[in-house]
């Protein structure tokens, strides 16, 4: 029937504890559903919140948000804040169609930042990041691109992830940062049309040099898009042993431009053209 509703995307609201995660979701959602406290770990593992988006077309997008508070520090009181359960943090990783990685505006990246980008990074998925407590920073004269620049560095692995300067106390760019959400979510559902797709990549063999190995050399007959959230690709080819790391990260650059793919992952999958799979 067409009151049936739609499945709802599963986005994770993950950081260290205090960085401001639920009160983004009550400032979003304009209800109080979570539990603030400015002592860090207050907030009871994993809560639900559902979420409609009305698009400016006024068709409806349905999402479920993730409050993991459950991220809290391991081990003695005395120990850093900083170290928080990162098991916790691959669950909620591994389960959501969407992360945001919220951090803190005047702490920056620290190392648990690195490893939750890296988790995010091993599952595959799709990832906005959020500067929270712009407002206290927006005092010291320190420019968001200029913060954004320095924290890519740090963060290399992000990659072209869109990344937003947010307060969750003043309302600063939350309605905007759900739109860029958003965008990133219709990106997960993308269909790369088979023409577009094996053009690119025959364009993409041509400028680059194909590997070489043991006198031979790999060779691209055709590609298909074999999955969604994120996208998956397969190509197949003479003989996948001969695909490098270095080669595969091109065609992705490649791929990842031609159809504006920011903050979504790309998998490829390498297969022979003789059926056998690698």
């Amino acid at each position: 029937s067409e009151t049936a509703e739609p499945p709802r995307l599963k986005v994770a609201v993950v950081g260290r504890p205090n960085v401001g995660k639920s009160s983004y979701i009550n400032r979003l959602t304009g209800k109080q559903r979570v539990i603030v406290s400015n002592v860090p770990g207050t907030t009871r593992d994993t809560i639900d919140v559902p979420f409609t988006l009305k698009v400016a077309d006024g068709t409806e997008r349905y999402y479920t948000l993730v409050d993991t508070a459950g991220m809290r520090r391991q081990g003695r009181v005395h120990e850093s804040v900083e170290k928080f359960s990162l098991f916790r943090a691959e669950e909620c990783i591994s389960e959501a169609d969407i992360v945001v990685l919220m951090m803190d505006a005047e702490a920056g990246p620290t190392a648990q930042e690195k490893k939750v980008a890296a988790l995010i990074r091993e599952n595959h998925k799709a990832c906005v990041v959020l500067v929270n407590k712009w407002d206290q920073a927006r005092g010291t004269g320190v420019k968001p691109e200029d913060y954004e620049e320095s924290m890519r560095k740090e963060l290399f692995f992000l990659g072209d992830i869109p990344v937003l300067f947010v307060s969750a106390l003043t309302g600063y760019q939350i309605k905007r940062s759900f739109e860029v959400i958003d965008v990133v979510a219709a990106r997960l559902g993308l269909k790369l049309p088979t023409g577009v797709l094996n053009r690119v990549i025959r364009d993409a063999f041509a400028k680059s040099q194909p590997p070489f190995s043991r006198g031979k050399q790999l060779k691209f007959y055709y590609a298909t898009q074999t999955g969604q959230n994120p996208p998956r690709v397969t190509l197949f080819v003479n003989n996948p042993t001969l695909s490098t790391p270095s080669h595969q990260a091109y065609l992705t650059a490649r791929l990842r431009t031609a159809f504006d793919l920011a903050g979504v992952p790309l998998v490829l999958n390498y297969r022979s053209s003789h059926g056998k799979q690698e």
